[in-house]
């Protein structure tokens, strides 16, 4: 199913990579609120439109589950169970299907959060605390395994991160 957007210009493409049951579609039909009921092959799909949640795969096995979220420098950066992926902010507006999604490579498995401190993309991440560069590169790797967060001393000093791992809390200088 292709939806165009007059009024946005934005193109959706709905198959089975980005949430339905199945490709075929039989037929559809808008309901009073606005909702795109699809008759499927094999069942029935609801598509509510404008809704501001939806889900952005239909393959969980690639991107895994989805944690957290952060925009950086033109992109959308997704933080989930197999790792960081990354899309241009542009296409979110103009339509887009998962395979526009990239990894970060150097990252892979659990990621807990991503956040900008001091104009730097922080990962934190199973494996230990990743810096993501503007081109989407992995720009540092410090082995502390298990963090879950940073957070910005509350001292002001700017070269000092409070972290917390699975184990500890600890300074990051």
């Amino acid at each position: 199913v292709f939806i165009h957007n007059k009024k946005s210009g934005a193109v959706y493409h709905l198959n089975t990579n980005n949430g339905l049951q199945n490709n075929t579609v039989l037929s559809m039909c808008f309901d009073s609120s606005g909702g795109l009921w699809l008759g499927l092959d094999k069942g029935i799909d609801y598509v509510m439109m404008g809704f501001p949640i939806y889900r952005l795969f239909g393959n969980p096995d690639r991107f895994g589950t989805g944690y957290v979220s952060v925009l950086y420098k033109g992109y959308l950066y997704l933080g989930t169970s197999t790792g960081v992926f990354r899309i241009k902010e542009s296409l979110l507006k103009k339509g887009y299907d998962d395979s526009d999604f990239q990894p970060v490579q150097g990252i892979k498995g659990q990621v807990w959060e991503l956040q900008i401190i001091n104009d730097l993309l922080f990962c934190s991440q199973d494996k230990g605390i990743f810096i993501i560069s503007p081109e989407g590169k992995v720009s540092k790797h410090i082995n502390l395994p298990g963090c879950w967060k940073l957070e910005p001393m509350q001292d002001g000093s700017p070269d000092h991160l409070l972290g917390s791992s699975y184990e500890r809390f600890f300074i990051l200088n």
